[in-house]
Order: C-alpha cells, then structure tokens, then sequence
C-alpha cells in the first residue's frame, strides 16, 4: 500500500456529464408552448426525463421559463377545443369528441389553473352584494 500523500485533485462528478445547453432549454420551452407534451418534446430531443427535471432544480430560468411555457400550453389546449367540438357530425363521433374535449379542459385546468381550472370559493355578502349585517337578538336575558 501506498502511504505517500496524493496531492489534491478536483473531485469529478459520477455519472454522464449533462446535455443541458441553452438551446436545449429554448427548444424545449418553446415545444411545450406550442402545446407539444413534455414528454414527446424530451423524446424528440434525446432528452430523459429525470434529467430533465434534475436541470429544472439545477436552473432557476429554465424552471421559470419552462412555467411560462406550460401556462401557454395550456392556453394552445384550450383554443383546441371549440375546432375539435365542432368535428362531432353524428352520435358516434359526438362520443369520441366529447372524450378528446373532457381530456384537454382536464389537462388545461391543471397547466393553467388561474385561467381554466375551476373556480372554488365561498363569498359572504349580504343582499345585492351589500356587506353582511350582523345582528345579535338576546333571549331571556337578565332583567
């Protein structure tokens, strides 16, 4: 064995080295905006996906961008679904259509809640929008 002392060397990571590039990035944020899954993208791309997601920790702009670009996805869902409504011409295909439209308004509301996803909340106001009145009525009280 031996004990003579090694000088320091720069640790190397384990593993590949990553693909990430800028212009991966771009490609990939502007795939997903104009509506491509992430999935087919990364696909196209050579792309895994848990390598994906290590740069999404890994590069603060591309989580940002990649947000942006599934907000706009969202939106590309969304307009889909009157031109695919209108493509029902008989009961047969109303039901194919109805499972294409019931499919992207899910995935929309869940790529852009703000805009599509349902809206759940409780109003307190009083009649005509009017703020609430309280009124406090005392039964058997102290003579």
């Amino acid at each position: 064995m031996n004990s003579t002392p090694q000088p320091d060397r720069p640790k190397r990571k384990i593993g590949r080295p990553t693909t990430y590039t800028p212009e991966l990035h771009a490609a990939i944020c502007e795939s997903v905006g104009n509506g491509a899954s992430l999935t087919t993208t990364l696909k196209a791309n050579g792309v895994a996906m848990s390598s994906f997601f290590q740069w999404l920790r890994a590069q603060p702009s591309l989580a940002e961008d990649y947000a942006r670009a599934e907000d706009a996805r969202g939106q590309v869902i969304a307009e889909e679904l009157l031109e695919i409504a209108d493509q029902a011409v008989d009961g047969e295909s109303a039901q194919a259509v109805r499972v294409r439209v019931d499919a992207r308004k899910w995935a929309a509301s869940h790529l852009a809640p703000k805009r599509w996803g349902d809206r759940v909340g409780v109003e307190h106001s009083g009649k005509d929008g009017e703020p609430l009145k309280v009124v406090v009525e005392v039964i058997g009280g102290a003579e």
